[in-house]
C-alpha cells in the first residue's frame, strides 16, 4: 500500500467541500438575499432541481471529504475525480436538462433585476462554481500523480537491511577493539626495598652496566688519570696532529 502525508490533498479537499455546500444550499437560502433562479421561494423542491443543483453539490462534497481524510494516492485519486464529476456536472447540467424538458432549460431563469445580478447569478449556481470545483479537484489529481512512487514494503527492508548492518558493524568493532589491562588496585601489596641497597634490580644482566660504572668498579685506586699523564703520552686529536706537523714543517 503506498501510503502518503494527508496533508498533501487536505487545502484542495477542503475548498472543495466548501464548493460544493455552497452549490447544494444556495438554491434554498439564495432567496433570503434576493439571490435565486426559477424561483423567489425559500427551500422550494423541485426535481430539476435536485438533479441540477443539490445532486452534484452532494457527490462534490464527497470527492472533497475523501481528498481531505485520504491517506493513499489511489483514494485520493478517486476523491479528485469524483469531485470533478461534480464541477463538470455543474457546467453542463442545464445545457443537457434541455435532453428531457423538449429543449428548454427549466431551471431558469434568473430573477435578479439587473442584468449583472442575473449574469452573477448564473455564474454562482452554475459556470462559475463548475469552474472552480473543476479547477481545484483537477489540480489535485495532477498533484496526486506528479507525487513520487515509493513503496512502503521496499522502504521497510531497505530500512531492516541498514539496521542489520549498523548492528553487525558494531559487534565487529566491538569484537576488534584491543582489550584494556586493568589498572592495579590502590591497596595492592607492593615490594619493600631494605634501606641502603640499591634500587636497581638484582636479576638484570651483567652486560646491561653502564661502562663508567664497570670501570670505577675495576680500575685500581692508584690508577693515573688523564689529567695526570705527560703530555706526550696523551692521545692525540688528529687536528693537533696536522698543526704540530705544519709547526715543524716552518721550524726547518
Amino acid at each position: 500500500m503506498r501510503r502518503i502525508p494527508r496533508t498533501k490533498g487536505a487545502i484542495s479537499g477542503f475548498l472543495i467541500v466548501l464548493l460544493g455546500l455552497w452549490g447544494a444550499l444556495i438554491p434554498f437560502v439564495g432567496p433570503y438575499f434576493d439571490y435565486a433562479m426559477h424561483s423567489d421561494q425559500t427551500w422550494q423542491w423541485f426535481s430539476d432541481r435536485f438533479w441540477l443543483e443539490v445532486l452534484p453539490g452532494v457527490v462534490t462534497v464527497i470527492g472533497g471529504l475523501i481528498l481531505l481524510r485520504g491517506a493513499t494516492r489511489a483514494s485520493n485519486s478517486l476523491g479528485a475525480m469524483i469531485a470533478l464529476a461534480g464541477g463538470l456536472w455543474y457546467i453542463a447540467g442545464p445545457t443537457v436538462s434541455m435532453l428531457w424538458n423538449d429543449g428548454a432549460i427549466t431551471i431558469g431563469p434568473p430573477i435578479g433585476a439587473h442584468n449583472l445580478t442575473r449574469t452573477l447569478e448564473w455564474l454562482g449556481f452554475h459556470y462559475a462554481l463548475g469552474g472552480l470545483i473543476t479547477l481545484f479537484s483537477a489540480y489535485a489529481l495532477g498533484f496526486m500523480a506528479a507525487l513520487p512512487i515509493v513503496d512502503e514494503r521496499i522502504v521497510g527492508r531497505t530500512v531492516a537491511t541498514g539496521a542489520a548492518a549498523g548492528a553487525a558493524g558494531a559487534v565487529a568493532g566491538r569484537a576488534t577493539a584491543p582489550r584494556r589491562e586493568p589498572a592495579p588496585a590502590a591497596d595492592a601489596p607492593t615490594e619493600r626495598v631494605p634501606a641502603g641497597t640499591a634500587a636497581t634490580r638484582t636479576d638484570a644482566p651483567a652486560d646491561t652496566r653502564t661502562g663508567a660504572a664497570a670501570d670505577t668498579a675495576t680500575a685500581p685506586a692508584d690508577a693515573p688519570t688523564e689529567a695526570d699523564r705527560p703530555e706526550t703520552d696523551r692521545p692525540r686529536s688528529r687536528t693537533g696532529r696536522f698543526f704540530r706537523r705544519r709547526r715543524a714543517t716552518t721550524r726547518t
